[in-house]
């Protein structure tokens, strides 16, 4: 399939146009988020309000099937970094338990 989606960031509208045939028809676009679900790819895409690279404003943002947000490559970093300073902990407590400093190892 093909896609053609237009946003405007002055009147937070989002147009979405399929391929049909040979021309692309503009599609229906949920009028509640708006959010356009891509069933082909198990993918939707909708206007997210929050605070990207320092900005905050309306955002177009990947969502899965249940309309949950995608995280974008900031938050997985972030997320794997939260991840991995909660493990050293943990190791680190274990090791305290078993009397040994964490530091001099």
């Amino acid at each position: 399939m093909h896609y053609h989606f237009v946003y405007s960031r002055y009147t937070q509208k989002l147009r979405y146009f399929k391929l049909i045939g040979s021309e692309y028809t503009e599609q229906a676009v949920q009028e509640c988020n708006p959010l356009v679900w891509l069933p082909d790819l198990q993918v939707g895409l909708g206007l997210w309000q929050g605070v990207f690279e320092g900005v905050a404003a309306p955002w177009l943002r990947w969502c899965d099937g249940s309309g949950r947000w995608l995280l974008t490559d900031t938050e997985q970093e972030r997320l794997a970094k939260d991840q991995e300073r909660q493990r050293a902990d943990r190791l680190a407590a274990k090791l305290r338990e078993l009397g040994v400093n964490p530091d001099e190892v």
